[in-house]
């Protein structure tokens, strides 16, 4: 006779066990993970942007950029980095700020011209620096961040020397 300890020997133990627990975890997964995942998806949802509402200001503000990035109007101005972050910095309400573009302009993969320039913020908080970045990137498409450096300053919550990096494709 068999005991309860070598129970595990028998085949018929597993015949019966593997089918059972097939059957049990779909179960598991449709009454409890199911409703905990729904509970989450519904409870993120509440700090999602609504996007189409973002897509509908695009389209009124500026159509044309969507078509076209190229086509972009910007007042017949030519870039040029001193004037740019001097403009877009007073903007966004940054004081101090240091521009190094670069004097050398290098031919880039696709035969166009690049320059570089290093800009340094100073005594600025992360929600103008995003907004600097932004406004910068968002008017000129053929501006790229290469680079970004945060470092706070001692004593300061909201205070940062912020380095960035940029390329212009002329």
């Amino acid at each position: 006779m068999n005991s309860i300890n070598d129970i595990h020997k028998n085949p018929m133990f597993y015949y019966v066990l593997v089918p059972v627990l097939a059957a049990i975890w779909p179960g598991l997964l449709f009454f409890q993970s199911l409703p905990e995942a729904q509970a989450e998806l519904s409870k993120e949802k509440q700090y999602a942007v609504d996007v189409n509402n973002l897509v509908q200001q695009i389209l009124t503000q500026d159509p044309i950029r969507l078509r076209d990035p190229k086509a972009r109007d910007t007042g017949g101005r030519t870039f040029n980095y001193n004037n740019e972050i001097d403009r877009v910095a007073k903007a966004c309400g940054i004081r101090s700020f240091k521009v190094d573009p670069s004097r050398i302009m290098t031919d880039t993969k696709s035969g166009r011209k690049s320059q570089t320039a290093s800009i340094q913020l100073e005594d600025v908080g992360l929600v103008r620096t995003a907004i600097f970045i932004s406004t910068l990137l968002g008017d000129w498409t053929d501006l790229e961040c290469t680079k970004i450096t945060l470092t706070l300053n001692r004593n300061a919550e909201d205070d940062w020397k912020v380095d960035l990096g940029f390329s212009y494709i002329f």
